[in-house]
């Protein structure tokens, strides 16, 4: 029903009670800590990286024709020219591993210039730190990468990956970095270098009231055009209603399409239906 999704935006987290796994913090913490950042991808991808820069803070990704966007959490490069975008997701889709396939098809996009050589592209990883196991086996890494069905020693070699990080994995085969990391993701207390400075990190962000405001003005607005949204609900009809909801939050700017569509609780089916069948 729209009327709980509603009220449970009215209960959303006050900016103090903000943890990592918040999209908002997270990006505070990370876009504002690039050797952070540097050893985060260090530690989930299993990798050694001499430096980070960022591409932009929370970078966003248009198609020409701008029906459908991407708004990144964390869009990084390393000083090889190789692109990270790490994502956090609280919630279980169905849709996630095609949201990938979307997101690095926009990833390309945004590095193609007109004229440019296919072998510009930049190697990529999109990497969805999730506090579930998404895939139900209890590994603490799913990591894909493109191979041979006949033969899989042999890779495609178009130089991407798609990493997913489960926070839920008891596995024991993982480095104590690692189970600290994926344990802090679960609430438990910092216990190694790593998460406490992200601990530090989140502790500098909730003393810096400029982020706050910025959180509570967002948790404004998402709350007047909910209240908005529900007397639209009430004439409208309530599914119509919240595809609409899912379609100005897009609009808005406040986030993108799969995290509008959770917030507001819509199947990506029915959301695509009610897009083509609004389309020009």
């Amino acid at each position: 029903m729209i009327a709980n999704n509603i009220n449970n935006e009215s209960r959303r987290k006050t900016y103090q009670q903000l943890t990592f796994t918040d999209d908002f913090m997270f990006r505070k913490v990370l876009m504002h800590d690039a050797d952070l950042c540097r050893r985060l991808v260090e530690l989930l991808l299993d990798m050694e990286v001499d430096h980070i820069a960022y591409k932009d803070d929370e970078h966003s990704i248009a198609t020409t024709n701008e029906k459908k966007s991407v708004r990144l959490d964390v869009y990084l490069k390393d000083d090889e020219g190789t692109v990270f975008d790490l994502e956090m997701q609280n919630q279980k889709d169905e849709d996630l591993p095609r949201r990938t396939r979307y997101y690095q098809s926009m990833l390309d996009i945004d590095h193609m210039d007109s004229g440019a050589s296919y072998d510009e592209l930049p190697d990529s990883y999109i990497v969805f730190i999730c506090t579930f196991d998404p895939y139900g086996e209890q590994l603490p890494k799913y990591e894909f990468t493109e191979l041979c069905n006949e033969d899989p020693s042999i890779e495609l070699g178009s130089g991407t990956a798609k990493v997913f990080i489960n926070a839920k994995s008891n596995s024991k085969n993982v480095t104590s970095e690692m189970r600290a990391f994926l344990d802090y993701l679960c609430g438990m207390a910092a216990r190694s270098d790593l998460t406490r400075d992200i601990e530090s990190g989140i502790n500098r962000a909730k003393a810096n009231r400029p982020w706050e405001r910025e959180y509570m003005t967002l948790e404004d607005h998402l709350k007047v055009q909910s209240k908005r949204w529900k007397e639209e609900g009430r004439a409208e009809g309530e599914s119509r209603a919240k595809l609409e909801a899912v379609r100005k939050l897009v609009a808005a700017g406040i986030c993108d399409e799969a995290r509008a569509r959770e917030i507001i609780g819509v199947p990506i089916e029915e959301y695509e239906g009610y897009i083509k069948a609004n389309s020009n």
